[in-house]
């Protein structure tokens, strides 16, 4: 089997005019290919400044930092696994049910196929901050199976006939005989494929067995209601939910800023409260959304991060290195090229990039590159072994037409130190200045 790494797309950033002639330097082991997720997250407390013999270069850096504590708060949607549609959702006349289940019962003496088919479908709506679940009157049909000798049906439909009728809204609802064979499946609203099907057919051939389908109905008189009952984000989760908006406006403050972030979140100094509400539980609700409350890092990692600006003969360059601070070797590992992926400056006063240039770019077989722009990069972990007291670095070329101003690189690399058993991700800021 040939294996193809996944693609991630970049948007082409031009860099006109770049010259070549970038140092690349790696002083330390050999990247290798890592399979998997490229780290967990930690950082160390690292600045430098400007080095003083690049007085004469267009490039100043400001500042390298790092911070001793990383969050992942991966954002969940409306909920983790179950996901309630929240009220803007719905058109009429689904909208006027749940309004009217919410504020104390929607009723009706009729039960149309668009009703029936709305509260087979729909278990759990949020309205605002709340969460509700559904529940209804309706007349219900049941569906259930036993496994019997070919001889004792009349009509047995293929696998694939079965397949086609189980279809619905273009979910393929296979298990469906699964579930009739174990209790029973019911539900108000039999679409019209599976229907016919229970008309045309007794059993099915379901598995190398054949098993019989029978349909019953549960009736029940008008009025039909349709009533929600208030439920906690906690049963929506089905896990330990931290609802933050009663925690203090700081530590709300860090986790809408840790949920927004695309990747980890890094601080030096997290607010009372932050840690201890992450720790005790799996989830975290805000602003009507959950995220995940992975503290991924609590203790500064031995690797750290130094960053010095120069002008080379093509223009002024910024040269990383990650200086191993352990008494045995560390694994660095970062996407393609190693040991520091494909990087870019962001203007701190907006979004406008300008790509980090170096011919490793070329050279790696996982980069795509069109002349000076970066147009993918395959999505791989790297791994470059640091021995102890060893630095790992590289130097890369800054467009000679890039504006004036601060820009900021802030970026990632995983860190494992075996013989210390410590892992995780140093995330890290570098703040330049370009004249």
């Amino acid at each position: 089997m040939q294996r193809r790494d996944a693609l991630k797309l970049l948007p082409t950033t031009a860099l006109g005019g770049l010259l070549a002639g970038c140092t690349d330097s790696l002083s330390s082991g050999n990247p290798t290919e890592t399979a998997g997720r490229t780290a967990t997250p930690t950082a160390t407390d690292g600045r430098t400044d400007a080095d003083d013999s690049s007085d004469a270069s267009r490039l100043t850096v400001l500042s390298v930092s790092t911070d001793q504590y990383v969050l992942r708060l991966n954002d969940l949607g409306t909920g983790p696994g179950i996901q309630p549609t929240p009220l803007s959702e719905f058109d009429d006349p689904e909208r006027t049910v749940v309004e009217q289940a919410i504020d104390g019962g929607y009723e009706t003496d009729e039960r149309p196929a668009w009703l029936r088919q709305f509260v087979a479908n729909t278990r759990y709506v949020r309205s605002d901050d709340s969460y509700y679940e559904l529940e209804h009157t309706l007349p219900t049909s049941v569906i259930t199976a036993d496994r019997v000798d070919r001889s004792q049906v009349d009509s047995v439909a293929s696998y694939e006939e079965y397949e086609a009728a189980v279809t619905h809204e273009g979910v393929v609802f296979s298990g469906l005989a699964r579930v009739a064979l174990d209790g029973g499946f019911e539900t108000p609203y039999v679409w019209p494929s599976l229907d016919s099907f229970l008309d045309d057919y007794d059993a099915v051939d379901y598995r190398g067995e054949t098993v019989r389908l029978t349909l019953a109905t549960v009736d029940a008189a008008p009025p039909y209601t349709v009533t929600a009952t208030a439920v906690s984000a906690s049963e929506i989760a089905d896990g330990a939910v931290w609802d933050a908006k009663d925690a203090r406006p700081a530590v709300r403050e860090v986790l809408r800023e840790a949920g927004e972030a695309s990747g980890v979140y890094s601080l030096d100094d997290p607010p009372e409260g932050l840690l201890a509400g992450l720790d005790e539980h799996d989830y975290v609700y805000l602003d009507g959304r959950f995220y995940t409350t992975y503290i991924e890092n609590r203790e500064p990692l031995p690797v750290t991060l130094d960053a010095t600006a120069d002008e080379g003969k093509d223009g002024p360059t910024l040269r990383l290195a990650l200086r191993n601070d352990a008494d045995g070797a560390v694994s660095v590992t970062s996407g393609a090229p190693a040991p520091f992926g494909v990087l870019s400056l962001r203007a701190a006063d907006g979004d406008r990039r300008s790509l980090l240039w170096t011919d490793a770019y070329e050279e790696s077989d996982h980069v795509h590159t069109e002349g000076r722009s970066v147009t993918a990069v395959n999505s791989i972990g790297l791994a470059t072994e640091i021995e102890a007291d060893g630095t790992v670095s590289r130097t890369f070329q800054v467009a000679p037409d890039i504006e004036s101003g601060e820009y900021v690189l802030d970026d990632s690399v995983g860190v494992s130190a075996p013989s210390e058993g410590e892992e995780g991700t140093l995330d890290y800021t570098v703040r330049v200045r370009v004249e």
